[in-house]
């Protein structure tokens, strides 16, 4: 006999993410050593730093002397390797701080005015730092508190790298596109991360899916982080942009702003959705009966949080894509990611519901909820949607002129 319950929809739904996701991996877990590469030429001046500049004077200084060292010439040449031994002992013992500088730098350079692969592996190894410890500690993380926490890193680092051309004025497209990566990646790390401690199944489902050994969860952590990388490219290429002389107007800072608009709409439409759902489950962990919720958005969509995260990239996608211009890598790799993302939610979504009707099919609530015409992604009733979008557009604009008055 069936078991109908709460927690068997959301362990389909992890199971589901997590299979599509891995499927959507295995290219980019084979180009995993070309991402080495490209990361390692990225943080390749790394090695110049300020510490290993006496090697070259020295260095010098010798080949261009041939004749024998004098006691003062001795004492100079002493004095250049004792400082030549302290800067590397400094460095391996205590340069922590120099090596931090000279990666930032290169990071800074890579996002800033780079080439495409440049930007896209600077990029990447925002993400991987903070995706591939999380992911070693516990393989979901990799696509669930780690996604959110590696959108807000690679968002963050664009807002320090971007920042002077950014709060130029305080109307910014990227500014305000950046600013809606910040939300949606902090606001979805602390919902995935309070939902897993409050639910008790949660934890269980998540501990179900720690099964690779740790090692070999670095491949995909890296792969994940490349996938992620591409999804922000839009972004990268807007800051790009506005911190040079091409800076966007007409037609394609319409269309500019019309993304960073539905990308800011997306992420409010799925924080809105994403309590909604959490509030309507809280305290019925384990229940057998269908609960909801249906009202609100999900009076029009059976799955609005997923509807708002494809929407929440598609935002992405065209508030960037003005700045793509005639870059074919840069229009692949965003297409790549925006296509995606989509494929991953989309079929996530018709597993869900599968199972939904497996286990609710039959229960009065339910079969109500589904025979008063909800669709499946996106709303068909249009009366019904009026209150909800409205909701939705109101929050976003309030948070849109919050951001402005901040970067004032």
């Amino acid at each position: 006999q069936k078991t109908k319950n709460d927690n068997s929809n959301t362990r389909i739904a992890y199971a589901s993410k997590n299979q599509i996701m891995r499927r959507m991996m295995r290219p980019y877990t084979k180009a995993t050593p070309l991402l080495f590469f490209f990361l390692i030429t990225i943080f390749s001046n790394v090695i110049q730093t300020h510490s290993f500049h006496p090697i070259s004077s020295v260095s010098s200084s010798i080949h261009h002397s041939p004749q024998h060292f004098s006691f003062a010439n001795r004492k100079k040449h002493s004095s250049s390797s004792t400082s030549l031994e302290m800067n590397v002992l400094t460095t391996l013992r205590g340069g922590g701080p120099a090596i931090l500088e000279s990666t930032t730098n290169a990071l800074t350079k890579s996002l800033q005015g780079g080439t495409t692969l440049g930007g896209i592996a600077g990029l990447t190894a925002v993400a991987s730092a903070v995706v591939t410890p999380l992911t070693l500690y516990r393989q979901a993380y990799s696509f669930s508190v780690g996604y959110g926490l590696s959108v807000f890193a690679m968002g963050f680092s664009l807002l320090k790298v971007f920042q002077d051309s950014m709060i130029v004025t305080s109307s910014s497209t990227s500014l305000l596109l950046v600013s809606a990566i910040l939300f949606y990646g902090i606001r979805l790390a602390s919902f995935l991360l309070v939902r897993e401690l409050t639910v008790p199944s949660k934890k269980k489902q998540l501990d179900a899916i720690n099964k690779t050994p740790t090692l070999k969860r670095i491949p995909f952590a890296m792969s994940v982080s490349l996938f992620y990388a591409f999804m922000v490219t839009p972004a990268l290429y807007l800051c790009r942009s506005s911190s040079s002389s091409a800076a966007l107007t007409g037609k394609a800072l319409v269309i500019s702003k019309v993304g960073t608009a539905l990308a800011w709409f997306g992420a409010v439409t799925e924080a809105i959705t994403d309590t909604q759902k959490f509030l309507a489950k809280k305290g019925k962990d384990g229940s057998s009966e269908f609960v909801g919720p249906t009202s609100g958005w999900y009076s029009i969509s059976r799955h609005p949080n997923y509807l708002a995260e494809i929407l929440f990239w598609f935002g992405i996608f065209v508030g960037g894509a003005p700045t793509l211009q005639n870059n074919i890598a840069a229009w692949i790799m965003s297409l790549l990611g925006m296509s995606g993302i989509y494929s991953i939610m989309s079929n996530a979504t018709k597993r869900l519901d599968g199972r939904q009707v497996e286990n609710y099919g039959g229960q009065e609530k339910y079969e109500e909820w589904i025979t008063s015409g909800v669709p499946l992604l996106v709303p068909t009733n249009l009366i019904r949607s009026i209150v909800p979008v409205l909701l939705s557009v109101g929050l976003a604009a309030t948070l849109i002129k919050i951001v402005q008055l901040l970067a004032v």
